[in-house]
């Protein structure tokens, strides 16, 4: 996580966003990490370029597997979007004036998906948005289950 907070310093610096990782200093997932790195940029991106900050990326051992979460504090999925978010070239009505073509989420499922896993988006009662992508894994008490 702290790979992906890093690659993206230089734009939360020029709009003065804080990326904050917060994660359990033993905490393991079985996976590629590239790709696992990617779906998670996909996340920081869109918090980036649609939330507000701080940018919050967190990990923990939850409900059997590995939960790592990205979430923002700006307005949140639209009610009519957040059904549709994973699907390819889906994009929020407020997005389409910007840059993109709708695949950052499916890609960010795709990835889950490929790594037995799940994903899962929701705002959050504080406001913002906060997507997680739900693995199976090991935990320090040893093997967590999918």
């Amino acid at each position: 996580m702290t790979s992906v907070a890093h690659r993206f310093e230089w734009r939360a610096d020029d709009t003065d966003v804080a990326i904050v990782v917060s994660a359990p200093d033993r905490l393991d997932v079985n996976g590629d990490r590239l790709r696992l790195e990617q779906a998670l940029g996909n996340l920081v991106d869109n918090a980036l370029r649609y939330g507000a900050g701080p940018v919050e990326l967190s990990a923990a051992a939850a409900g059997g597997g590995v939960e790592l979460h990205v979430r923002d504090h700006g307005n949140g999925f639209d009610d009519e979007f957040i059904g549709q978010a994973f699907e390819r070239f889906t994009r929020a009505d407020h997005a389409r004036s910007r840059g993109g073509a709708g695949l950052g989420l499916s890609i960010v499922r795709t990835v889950a998906l490929a790594h037995g896993g799940a994903v899962r988006a929701q705002n959050a009662d504080e406001g913002g948005a906060d997507v997680a992508i739900v693995l199976p894994g090991t935990s320090p008490d040893g093997p967590v289950d999918k």
